[in-house]
């Protein structure tokens, strides 16, 4: 049998698994600070409540990734300019995706990027965008 906790950004839970769920959890889930979703049923008999489970599975969070959104003027979008921000985008290989709102005063156009321009979200990548005249919304 283990014993766990469960936390997220607003509570805690005790976690028990009998030894039949941990033999038929896949290797490597059942670590410290793994993502992992738990199914099982919620024990209240006790003062404190325990969720008991009965499955354990991966969870995919490259599909949740916040996406990078990012800025450029119509009037500064020339091919040049265009090169150079491939460039930067290219550099910061990640999970996220990157949305370019292209526009004026007038009109905006939102075009979701390709898979070959997802970026990792670090400090160096917003220096660098800005250095090629493209702002990062928040």
């Amino acid at each position: 049998m283990m014993i766990g906790t469960l936390e997220d950004m607003k509570g805690s839970v005790e976690v028990l698994l009998f030894p039949q769920t941990v033999n038929e959890t896949p290797p490597g889930l059942l670590e410290v600070d793994r993502i992992v979703l738990l199914k099982g049923r919620l024990d209240v008999k006790d003062d404190h409540p325990k969720l008991v489970v009965m499955k354990v599975s991966a969870v995919d969070v490259s599909a949740a990734s916040t996406a990078l959104r990012i800025k450029m003027p119509l009037h500064t979008c020339t091919p040049d300019r265009l090169e150079e921000l491939k460039a930067v985008l290219a550099a910061h290989p990640g999970p996220s995706p990157v949305l370019l709102y292209l526009g004026n005063h007038n009109k905006t156009t939102v075009l979701r990027l390709g898979g070959g321009f997802t970026v990792e979200m670090r400090n160096g990548l917003y220096a660098e965008l800005r250095s090629v005249g493209v702002e990062a919304l928040a």
